[in-house]
Order: structure tokens, then C-alpha cells, then sequence
């Protein structure tokens, strides 16, 4: 009774493992004959291989344009952020060394240069004696005082200037150019990206 309840059920050794030859068999001559599972079992080709270095190597340059592009931006809002605030530095200098009938400065202003470099400068009185009445435009010169010299970061340049390119501040008002709203405009190389610097009548200084 015990060997007829386990007919069926007990599979030899050995026929499994002939189960599993043929198995083998089956699958090496379905490789041969089906293409698609020749191909899974070959691995990538050497064109395939190319073309997902070609699409790797396109991403990797965008991502870099990008970073460049970034990187770029944000010299150029600090290098704005600067300029604007050696403006306010002039502005403050104006207001603090001025004093009814002084003599020792006419103005305060920064003078800019196309090769990317400004300073702040005193606007010395002129003629003899000196005075802040002779004739003169309050804009740098060899006979005013610089007091500080400072230089754009390499990745920015100044694509438009005042003409004269100086920005003033006459006391006690701080009236400064006579030839408008003077803008300083900055533009991060190689990009189309530009931040500017205004400066109105009444001294009144706006990052745009």
C-alpha cells in the first residue's frame, strides 16, 4: 500500500537530470534558429555602444553650456551689486565731507574704464585760489584725488558707459550728470545676459 501512494510522486535522479540536458538542448537550438534570442545572448554591438557614447557626450555638453551659463549669471549680479554699491560710496562720502563753505572737495564720484576697472575718486577744487565755482565738470581728472580702485571679475565686462563715463555727486543736492539719467550697463562674457546701474538727477541709485 506504502509504494503505490508514492507512485507518481518520487521523480529519480537521474531522470531529472536528463530532464534538465534536454532543457539545455532546447534552449541552445532555439538560440541558433531565433535571431532576437541570438542577439540577447551576443550583447551590445560596437555601433550600439557608439551611439550611447555619442548621446552620453550630448548631455555631458549641455550640462556644462549650462553651468558655464550659470556661473556667468551670478558673477554678473555681484559684480552689479558692487558697482551699485561703490555708487552709494561716493554718494555717502559726498554727504559726509560736505560742509557750507568747504573747499576741500567739489564732488565725489567713480570713474569707470571700458577695460573693465573704476575707481572713486575726489573731485578736487580748481583754479587760483581754488574754488568749486571755476569753471570745471566735476568728471576725473589728474588733479583729483582717486581713493579707491577696484576691477570687474574676469567672467563680466561693461558693455555701456555714460558719456563722460563718470557718475558724480555734487552736495549738498547730489545733483550728478547734466546729460541725463547716467546707466551703467554689465554684461557677463560671452552670454547675452546684462544687468545695469542707474543713477538718477537726485542721486537716487537703482540696480535694474
Amino acid at each position: 500500500m506504502m509504494q503505490k501512494r508514492n507512485e507518481g510522486k518520487c521523480t529519480p535522479r537521474i531522470t531529472r537530470e536528463n530532464k534538465n540536458i534536454r532543457a539545455r538542448k532546447d534552449l541552445q537550438t532555439n538560440i541558433a534558429w531565433n535571431p532576437s534570442l541570438r542577439e540577447l545572448c551576443e550583447g551590445y554591438t560596437l555601433i550600439e555602444t557608439l551611439i550611447v557614447m555619442a548621446i552620453m557626450a550630448i548631455l555631458a555638453s549641455m550640462l556644462l553650456a549650462y553651468n558655464n551659463s550659470s556661473t556667468g549669471r551670478v558673477a554678473l549680479y555681484a559684480d552689479q551689486a558692487t558697482v551699485a554699491g561703490v555708487l552709494g560710496r561716493a554718494k555717502a562720502l559726498a554727504l559726509e565731507k560736505w560742509s557750507p563753505g568747504s573747499i576741500s572737495a567739489c564732488a565725489y564720484g567713480v570713474h569707470f574704464n571700458a577695460d573693465g576697472s573704476y575707481l572713486i575718486y575726489q573731485d578736487m577744487p580748481t583754479g587760483s585760489p581754488p574754488s568749486c565755482n571755476n569753471p570745471h565738470d566735476y568728471t576725473y581728472g589728474a588733479s583729483d584725488t582717486v581713493i579707491q580702485t577696484l576691477r570687474l571679475s574676469g567672467g563680466v565686462e561693461f558693455s555701456a558707459l555714460p558719456n563722460p563715463p563718470d557718475v558724480y555727486f555734487v552736495p549738498p543736492y547730489f545733483t550728478t550728470s547734466t546729460s541725463g539719467t547716467p546707466t551703467i550697463t554689465l554684461r557677463a562674457k560671452g552670454t547675452a545676459a546684462t544687468a545695469s546701474v542707474e543713477v538718477t538727477a537726485g542721486g537716487a541709485i537703482t540696480s535694474l
